[in-house]
């Protein structure tokens, strides 16, 4: 048996188009934002037609009473799949009508009377009358055909008197789609806040974030994530369910990563690595597919640039990156390459007056080190003089670092310590001596070669005159 899909649900763009088709077999898939079949709709929330036939996704019902209320029922005509909520969370409506040659409109935001929860205070009773709710033993539920009265709120007690809280700034003021954790907010009158409110002009239902370490002045939060870009309004929620302050936050694109400089990194770690790509002041660290747990903090960063410290690694092996944002991670389209430590093998010196040239030799590698990576001290007597960078070349399978110094006295120096990232290699002496013994081993063995040479014909000379005689 094979499956074949009788219908072309991709062919409809948007939940309207998606729902108007009457395809029994086709249904708008939440997470994916698309027309799907209900088993291509997973963890999400699947809308269809009914079985019966509806032409409509919502209908309407329009009653009056013999005093002349008019009723306005609504009726959605929707299946959904097993995973998605049947309790009626929000509806945005516009209401226009005209009386006599006067029009009117007003908006209205349609909340489930059953949302509207928290300590019973004044405010809270307020915020469900206005809803349309019926406050009844300091709760919201859903009114009946009783006349809603918004008197019965002066009777809540609203218990201690708290001062209103006050906000300065959010630091940071702009995220991703993913939020940030640890934000800072500061402000005044901030010691009873309880957590911080943040809600867009679409959203249904506020979202709370919780506060940690309030010192009165400041605190801190995590912002949570968001399904769209754009301006949302917060607020600082006491405990009696009022919301006081005004601020916005921004919430913009996701970040890309798509390149890196230099591409490489030694065992050992720590080489500064620089990620180029856009909205890179968002990324709260960097990973790497070898060492997960291994959170890379930013050493420098801006939009387009971020530089940071890379992880070690055990052996050789490429490496893919990812950019961390509060509680997500995403995937850069960039890998590091692993090599082994650089071999500083010698060095030469070369005095001319005060001014000292040092020649050090490194043996070729696929690291592309830079002269600037490198930090050069001589030591002489005790004292260390830097030696300043100058150029880097390469022959024969051999890297060529210059730098050069003014030296003082004309004693030579007794050792050279070279740095990079947080490892320190010491060249002393023992490595000149050693360079000297090389060549004079090289030098003695034309000698010796030419001694026994003199030795051998010597001796066969010698045999001839004693044959003679």
């Amino acid at each position: 048996m094979k499956r074949v899909p009788v219908s072309k649900c991709s062919t409809y763009t948007s939940v309207q188009e998606c729902c108007s088709a009457q395809d029994p077999y086709c249904g708008w898939c939440g997470s994916k934002s698309s027309c799907t079949f209900e088993d291509d709709c997973t963890d999400s929330d699947w809308l269809s037609i009914p079985d019966e036939s509806q032409h409509k996704i919502i209908s309407h019902k329009v009653e009056k009473d013999t005093d002349g209320q008019i009723l306005l029922k609504l009726h959605t005509h929707l299946t959904v799949g097993q995973k998605v909520s049947s309790n009626f969370t929000c509806l945005h409506v516009t209401v226009k009508f005209r009386l006599g040659s006067t029009k009117l409109s007003e908006q209205l935001r349609l909340t489930n009377c059953s949302d509207i929860s928290g300590p019973p205070s004044s405010v809270l009773c307020q915020q469900c009358i206005k809803a349309g709710c019926r406050w009844n033993t300091n709760r919201c539920s859903w009114a009946d055909q009783t006349e809603i009265n918004d008197s019965v709120c002066q009777n809540v007690q609203s218990g201690k008197n708290f001062y209103i809280p006050e906000i300065s700034s959010i630091t940071p003021s702009v995220v991703s789609f993913y939020g940030r954790n640890h934000a800072v907010l500061s402000g005044r009158n901030l010691d009873d806040v309880t957590a911080v409110r943040i809600q867009a002009d679409t959203d249904c239902t506020p979202k709370e974030s919780p506060v940690w370490d309030n010192t009165g002045f400041s605190l801190m939060f995590h912002i949570p994530t968001s399904d769209i870009k754009g301006v949302v309004n917060v607020c600082l929620l006491l405990p009696d369910g009022r919301c006081h302050g005004k601020a916005k936050i921004t919430y913009s694109s996701l970040p890309s990563c798509t390149n890196i400089t230099p591409n490489s990194s030694w065992f050992s770690g720590k080489r500064k690595i620089t990620l180029m790509g856009s909205h890179l002041n968002f990324v709260e660290g960097v990973v790497h597919s070898h060492a997960m747990q291994d959170v890379r903090l930013s050493r420098n960063i801006s939009s387009q640039y971020l530089t940071y410290d890379s992880p070690a690694a055990r052996s050789f092996s490429s490496s893919t990156l990812f950019v961390k944002l509060a509680n997500e991670t995403l995937a850069c389209s960039t890998k590091l390459s692993y090599y082994p430590d650089p071999k500083f093998t010698s060095f030469t010196a070369t005095r001319t007056g005060e001014d000292v040239r040092i020649t050090i030799q490194k043996k070729a590698d696929n690291l592309e080190m830079m002269i600037e990576e490198l930090s050069v001290w001589g030591v002489q007597d005790n004292t260390g003089y830097q030696c300043i960078a100058e150029a880097k070349e390469t022959w024969t399978n051999t890297d060529f670092f210059t730098c050069g110094f003014k030296s003082p006295s004309n004693h030579e120096f007794e050792e050279l310590l070279i740095k990079y990232s947080d490892r320190t290699v010491s060249l002393g002496l023992e490595s000149q001596l050693h360079k000297a013994l090389q060549i004079l081993h090289f030098m003695l063995i034309p000698c010796v070669i030419a001694v026994l040479m003199i030795i051998y014909f010597w001796q066969k000379r010698l045999a001839v005159e004693m044959n003679k005689l």
